[in-house]
């Protein structure tokens, strides 16, 4: 949010063929207390709320700034595959992303967390979180499969 304030971005946006929204990991970790060692319920429940008006937020400043331009905003993935508990929230983040972006025809809610399911995490991962190369090729690949860049 603090981004789209930038002048220098502000007075960008209408010139964009298509915004690319991939936020939202950094946000369910940081509600549960900066880590996913132990889960809370609620206080990721609380912060998706939070998050969800961020989102809400930054798709309608786009949506404002630019009548043209689709917005394709990509799901989060779960990097603890074996944590249920996790997996829980991660499916419940994207059911809420999904119904924002299902809102407004101009935008596109893209899946990822299916993308890293059978995978040993070492091959696509960086460090317990974050993709490495081939993490984000595979999330690339992903967005260039479901939306037709004109």
């Amino acid at each position: 949010m603090k981004q789209l304030d930038d002048y220098r971005i502000k007075t960008k946006l209408d010139e964009a063929d298509t915004f690319i929204v991939f936020i939202g990991t950094n946000d369910l970790i940081n509600s549960n207390g900066g880590d996913l060692e132990k889960i809370s319920d609620r206080k990721i429940n609380e912060g998706k709320r939070e998050y969800i008006n961020h989102l809400k937020k930054i798709t309608s400043t786009l949506l404002e700034a630019n009548d043209k331009a689709d917005i394709l905003v990509v799901g989060l993935y779960n990097p603890i595959k074996d944590n249920q508990k996790l997996e829980k929230h991660i499916r419940d983040y994207n059911r809420s992303i999904k119904g924002l972006a299902d809102k407004d025809k101009r935008m596109l809610f893209i899946p990822t967390n299916d993308l890293f399911e059978d995978e040993k995490k070492t091959k696509y991962f960086s460090d317990k979180l974050h993709p490495n190369e081939k993490g984000y090729q595979l999330i690339a690949n992903r967005v260039l499969e479901s939306y037709d860049f004109k």
